[in-house]
C-alpha cells in the first residue's frame, strides 16, 4: 500500500486511493499516482480539461453531457469526442453542398444526414436528379427538353408540352400525331 502525508513530525499519513488522493476522478491509482478519467487532468485529477467549460459546469457547444463527463457529441454534431477533441456541427453548406432542406446526424454521431431539396439526390445532395435537368458549369441549372425551371426545380412542362412533371417524369411535345391522333388541321 502507498501512503502520502506529512511525516515530520508524523502527524498525517493517508492511504492513496481514488477518493482521498484523486478527488474521485481517477480511472486507477498506482502507488500515489492518479491515472485520471477521460477529461480530467492534474496531479490529483482536480481539473477538467476539455468538453466542459469548467468542472461541474455545462458542456461546451457541440458536446453532450453524459454523467457529467461531456464525452460525446451533441445531436446534429459529428466527431470523435473520446477524449473530447472535435465535435463538428452538421451544416447544409459543408455536408450537403448547400442543397438540403435539413441536416442532422445519423444518431451515432458518425456522419451527417441530409434531407435533399426537391430534385437533388445523393448522400450529400451532390447530384441533380436524372430526368429533370442537368447541372451546367458553375452550378447553373439547365432543364432537359420539355421542362422549365420553376424555382430551380425543373418541375413544370414547358409551353407546347404536356405531361406529369411532378416528379418530373414526362413532358411530351404536343404534335398533331401524338396529341390529336393526326386529325388536326394545324
Amino acid at each position: 500500500a502507498s501512503y502520502i502525508g506529512d511525516a515530520t513530525p508524523p502527524t498525517t499519513c493517508m492511504l492513496c486511493t481514488n477518493t482521498n488522493r484523486c478527488n474521485g476522478n481517477a480511472a486507477s491509482v498506482t502507488g500515489c499516482a492518479c491515472m485520471c478519467q477521460t477529461g480530467w487532468e492534474g496531479e490529483q485529477c482536480e481539473s477538467w480539461s476539455t468538453g466542459l467549460v469548467s468542472g461541474g459546469g455545462s458542456c461546451k457547444a457541440g458536446f453532450a453531457d453524459a454523467d457529467h463527463v461531456c464525452d460525446g457529441c451533441a445531436a446534429s454534431y459529428i466527431g470523435d469526442a473520446t477524449p473530447p477533441t472535435t465535435c463538428t456541427p452538421c451544416t447544409n453548406a459543408v455536408h450537403c453542398n448547400g442543397n438540403a432542406d435539413s441536416v442532422t446526424d445519423d444518431g451515432s454521431r458518425g456522419q451527417c444526414v441530409c434531407t435533399c431539396l426537391t430534385g437533388w439526390v445523393g448522400d450529400q445532395c451532390q447530384t441533380w436528379a436524372a430526368g429533370v435537368g442537368v447541372m451546367g458549369g458553375g452550378g447553373s441549372l439547365a432543364c432537359k427538353a420539355g421542362f422549365v425551371d420553376a424555382e430551380h426545380e425543373c418541375d413544370a412542362c414547358a409551353a407546347s408540352y404536356i405531361g406529369d412533371a411532378t416528379p418530373p417524369t414526362t413532358c411530351m411535345l404536343c404534335t398533331n400525331t401524338n396529341r390529336c391522333n393526326g386529325n388536326a388541321a394545324s
